[in-house]
């Protein structure tokens, strides 16, 4: 999964593992439609193959926190703890120094669709709060551009159903900041995070300010109004301004493949489909992504791949499944190394895993498609509120100044030796004894990674609206390939996660090979600012 084996054109690394659940989600859906047989057994055959699918490629439930493919209810997600235990001092030495305890996320987004063409615009705030009293602060934005398409099954009107294939490639680039509020040092670190926190909130008014400032309209006064206007709003200005306040230069390759099945009761007139009503739904949807972050002299690269799927009469059971690779290089180290033709060294690695399922209503999403002959008008809106569980699961490893461990990193990116990111661990699976043919990418995570299990609770405000114009052509099987001649949508997010339950940590390997598990005490320091 390294950058410059996406380079070579993605042959090895995380590659494999994208693909795979594409082919496995999707290829599930079209089996399903095709082989089984009418009736209630149609919904129940794709339900449970989903969930097969789901549970295979990410071996867990597909549905967190509800019944699975085979009956069973989700088994606690949380490792075993012994409460007699108490760490040593070289377990203590494997304790994270901070955690997350608060994050809120808004992100606003906007889509344009001109036949295959689709065209994105990304904005986002992010505001950080850790367990050490600090508060940090991203800003970003990405404007991307690629293609889409999207196919109808056929077969499955006359049940009053319908499925089908999306699928869309977008690569963009964008620009954006990241602060750091740590200069309230009372040594109280819940104050801190109190005064820390004040200063981010007063800090971000400034940028919208700026933003507003930037955005003047061209006029003959507009260069003297908008120097008036960044004047007036530095008074907005924290009186301890953030450490820091790098420039960084981002780029984005998102590809994402979805499928969707709907069943219901329909009711026509002659020939024209006046009612449709939906009892059940299925969705799946699988995203790969990599993210590429230049600045204060680093460059660092996160890949996610999520699988997500969606059950029921208006989808009211959802969940996901998160793994993320985020790897940082020295910027002039990585870009010597790439002009040499030899691997670059790795100065930090993190390793996560998050599984989400929905505990409340995810909302509301309402469509109305009026036909007007070949030519499809679609209204899509909703909104809602939803709360919603995660249990994650984080390894991380600092390999400055250790060439040694820097290296089995890389080659474990790049797919050589064994046991390469093609087949992604979880961080607990590092918690485990070894087996007699361990890498030595599996012994290093074993003997040296800070491993951690953390829950959130999560709560997602969002709405959406959307309008295009579509184009429908038969494909003489009673199936309909279609055509987005025109299509416009907007999006915003808000998420607030906030710590819960009770952190953990993984102690040093004992004797028996396993790392034991304890209270994640440098987690709970402070409680989160609301």
């Amino acid at each position: 999964m390294p950058p410059h084996a996406r380079e070579r054109g993605r042959n090895s690394g995380e590659g494999t593992v994208s693909y795979l659940a594409v082919i496995s989600l999707l290829g599930a859906i079209l089996a399903t439609v095709t082989i089984t047989p009418v009736g209630t057994k149609v919904t129940g055959g794709i339900e449970s193959a989903i969930c097969r699918v789901v549970e295979q490629a990410l071996a867990q439930a597909c549905i967190p926190g509800t019944k699975g493919g085979n009956g069973d209810v989700t088994s606690d997600p949380r490792p075993p703890v012994d409460p007699n235990a108490q760490p040593t001092p070289e377990d203590e030495a494997f304790q994270p120094n901070r955690c997350i305890i608060s994050q809120e996320t808004t992100t606003t987004r906007s889509a344009m669709r001109i036949l295959f063409i689709k065209i994105t615009s990304t904005s986002q705030v992010k505001v950080i709060q850790w367990s050490d009293g600090t508060v940090t602060v991203d800003s970003t934005g990405v404007a991307a551009g690629g293609v889409e398409a999207a196919f109808d099954i056929p077969g499955l009107g006359k049940w009053g159903g319908s499925a089908s294939l999306q699928g869309s490639f977008t690569k963009g680039s964008g620009g954006g900041g990241r602060w750091l509020f740590d200069k309230h040092k009372t040594g109280d670190p819940q104050k801190d995070l109190e005064l820390n926190h004040a200063d981010a909130e007063q800090f971000i008014e400034y940028l919208k300010g700026a933003a507003k400032c930037n955005s003047r309209p061209p006029g003959a006064r507009s260069t003297e109004l908008g120097m008036l206007c960044h004047h007036n709003n530095q008074d907005k200005l924290p009186p301890l301004p953030p450490d820091r306040i790098p420039d960084l230069d981002i780029t984005r390759t998102t590809m994402e493949a979805a499928g969707d099945l709907k069943f219901g009761g329909s009711f026509s007139k002659g020939d024209k489909k006046i009612l449709s009503g939906t009892t059940k739904g299925l969705a799946g949807t699988v995203l790969d992504d990599v993210l590429v972050m230049r600045g204060n002299g680093e460059v660092t690269f996160v890949y996610t791949m999520e699988i997500g799927g969606k059950m029921g009469a208006g989808y009211q059971a959802e969940g996901s499944y998160m793994q993320q690779v985020y790897v940082t290089y020295n910027a002039e180290e990585y870009d010597k190394a790439k002009k040499e033709g030899r691997s670059p060294s790795p100065v930090y690695l993190r390793i996560t895993t998050a599984r989400r399922g929905a505990d409340g209503n995810p909302g509301f999403e309402g469509k109305i498609t009026p036909q007007a002959g070949p030519f499809t008008i679609q209204i899509e809106g909703g909104g809602g509120k939803t709360d919603t569980t995660v249990h994650t699961e984080v390894a991380e490893l600092d390999l400055h100044n250790n060439p040694g461990d820097s290296a089995i990193v890389q080659e474990w990116l790049e797919g050589r030796g064994r046991n390469p990111a093609a087949s992604l661990p979880t961080p607990r699976d590092f918690t485990n004894p070894l087996p007699p043919n361990a890498s030595e990418f599996e012994k290093l995570m074993h003997e040296k990674a800070k491993i951690s299990s953390l829950e959130y609770r999560v709560n997602i405000d969002w709405w959406k609206a959307a309008f295009a114009i579509g184009l429908g052509v038969s494909t003489g099987k009673g199936g309909t390939v279609g055509f987005k001649l025109f299509g416009l949508e907007i999006s915003q997010e808000t998420e607030t996660q906030t710590l819960s339950g009770n952190p953990l940590y993984a102690g040093a390997p004992d004797p028996d090979g396993s790392r034991p598990w304890f209270p994640f005490t440098n987690c709970t320091k402070v409680k989160p600012i609301p």
